[in-house]
């Protein structure tokens, strides 16, 4: 993502560009340029020889020359000297290249700096201090236009050193991608913070997509989410339309898609029109079928609003609806233009929807990542009670960063990307036998890897120690007395409609050890029942 490689800090002179700049880059481990010193170590003279013997006129050129050259780094910290971006030239290159932070200062903060350091600038040289002072607010009022059209502004006013320079760490991060997805030119951006959805405006504009929105939720999010968004998209100059849908998995149907199909044509939506899911997992697959398949192609944004749709959902491309076969058996892969993910969303989500979540969390662990696995283990009480954001925030990335490194291997599931199934199988089928809506995704996919982790083990790929271990994490998400109900062969006639059967055979994916999955299929009949018996036992 080029728009983010490079941070420009502009500011009027005094601001404290180059100190703040030269800790910014330490604490961000980038590298770092100053424009006056790479001007001045290229003339081999001093600012103020240059403007005496040049003039301003001859020193903005050069200025300019400067700019060009240093723009081609990536991931660099560059302090701008006070007037760069008078030019629109520059304003242009900064603006491709990288993000640009105003250090916002008062004119007498900036006197007192000036008088303070002794700096005579050549702007300012032979004035009073009171001179100085209207020279400052008179060209302050020249360049403010210019310098408030950067990307963040940062007030500098009483604050150290550390604290302007957190603070710009703060707007930065906060509008920066955590990490990539990377698919060639479909790659897309993934951010991960709190209160980043504030920020919604600003990042769909720097992806430069079409001016008409559609924002699909449905009726409890919209209660909760759906205004501020609203208005955060309007705000930037984007045409918002708003399209609820009934909540639940019944969503997912040919009726409520036609529904959608409708309202978005009646719009007069086009191939460069957008449609933002803003929900959950059942929101994120119909929104995203939809957007796959209206026009052959919208562009897609994820803002998932739930655990579940966080760590798993929202990433990957995977969009479909249901069908009274059975599941997802009708669904495409569609790669989002970006996945906007704030943790505040999780704040409004009753247990039962976090306890889902989880559910997928641990699936992650035990196929990918043991200590991950640990961890969750470890913390799992702590986790739910959200008090610790740096906790949330570490567990949602390391969940989206292995997906996204099986994606990136195995974008459409031929191969490796099916280990992302596990507890899928069995789970799947439950949902598909139990009245649709009864039970979460995250409780079938709970008791999917219950039966999972015993097959594993009656196949001997799992040891007995692990997969009481596995199981003793799986068993922390509680699950329905409604899954003990379920005979075995109802459970097993739906799974023979999975779409994960090939050639009509059931592959099954299991763990050779807690961080490692395994793909079989060809399972005898009595073991795969057994494993079913198991986990409706451990209920």
């Amino acid at each position: 993502m080029s728009k983010a490689d490079n941070i420009y800090i502009v500011g009027f002179m005094g601001a404290g560009k180059s100190v703040v700049g030269k800790l910014l880059a330490e604490k961000l481990e980038r590298k770092y340029y100053d424009t006056d010193s790479l001007i001045e170590k290229a003339a081999d003279k001093t600012i103020s020889e240059l403007f005496e013997e040049s003039g301003e006129e001859q020193f903005r050129s050069v200025e300019s020359s400067v700019l060009k050259k240093v723009s081609l780094e990536k991931n660099a910290v560059i302090s701008c000297g006070g007037g760069l971006l008078l030019q629109e030239e520059n304003r242009k290159i900064m603006s491709e290249t990288g993000t640009i932070i105003f250090l916002d200062t008062s004119p007498e903060t900036l006197l007192n700096r000036l008088i303070k350091s002794n700096d005579n600038r050549p702007l300012l040289k032979g004035l009073s201090d009171t001179e100085k002072l209207d020279k400052i607010e008179e060209m302050l009022t020249d360049r403010l236009p210019h310098y408030r059209s950067s990307d963040y502004s940062v007030n500098s006013d009483d604050k150290s050193i550390e604290d302007v320079v957190n603070a710009v760490i703060k707007v930065f991060t906060a509008s920066t991608p955590v990490l990539i997805v990377e698919l060639g030119e479909r790659s897309y951006p993934i951010y991960i913070q709190q209160g980043i959805s504030s920020k919604i405006g600003k990042i769909i504009s720097d992806l430069h997509l079409g001016k008409k929105i559609a924002i699909v939720t449905d009726e409890i999010v919209s209660k909760l989410h759906l205004e501020a968004i609203d208005k955060l998209l309007s705000d930037a100059g984007f045409e918002v339309l708003n399209v609820k849908i009934p909540a639940g998995e019944s969503s997912k149907s040919l009726a409520v898609m036609s529904t959608l199909y409708d309202r978005l044509l009646e719009e007069r939506f086009e191939r460069n029109s957008t449609i933002i899911a803003l929900g959950g997992g059942v929101v994120g697959d119909l929104a995203g079928f939809a957007a796959a398949t209206l026009l052959r192609g919208l562009n897609f944004v994820q803002v998932p609003t739930t655990l579940l749709a966080q760590v798993d959902s929202s990433v990957g491309g995977k969009v479909g609806i249901n069908h009274a076969m059975g599941k997802n058996l009708i669904g495409s892969f569609y790669q989002p233009n970006a996945v906007i993910i704030d943790t505040d969303f999780l704040f409004t989500l009753p247990q039962k929807e976090l306890m889902c979540g989880m559910a997928e969390v641990i699936k992650y662990g035990l196929i990918l990542d043991y200590e991950f696995a640990n961890d969750i283990s470890n913390n799992f009480s702590g986790i739910l009670k959200l008090n610790d954001q740096e906790q949330t925030i570490k567990l949602i990335k390391r969940c989206v960063e292995l997906k996204a490194e099986v994606v990136a291997k195995d974008e459409q599931e031929s191969g490796l990307r099916r280990i992302l199934n596990f507890g899928h199988t069995f789970g799947h089928s439950v949902e598909s036998v139990l009245p649709r809506g009864s039970i979460t995704h995250g409780e079938a996919v709970a008791f999917g890897m219950r039966a999972a982790i015993r097959l594993s083990e009656l196949l001997e790929l799992l040891s007995p120690d692990q997969s009481e271990e596995a199981l003793n994490l799986v068993k922390k998400i509680n699950l329905p007395d409604s899954m003990k109900e379920l005979t075995v062969t109802e459970i097993m006639a739906a799974m023979s409609s999975d779409k994960k059967v090939k050639e009509g055979e059931i592959h099954f994916v299991l763990l050779d050890k807690i961080g490692s999955a395994v793909i079989r299929s060809g399972i005898e009949k009595p073991l795969i029942e057994e494993s079913i018996i198991f986990a409706q036992e451990s209920i």
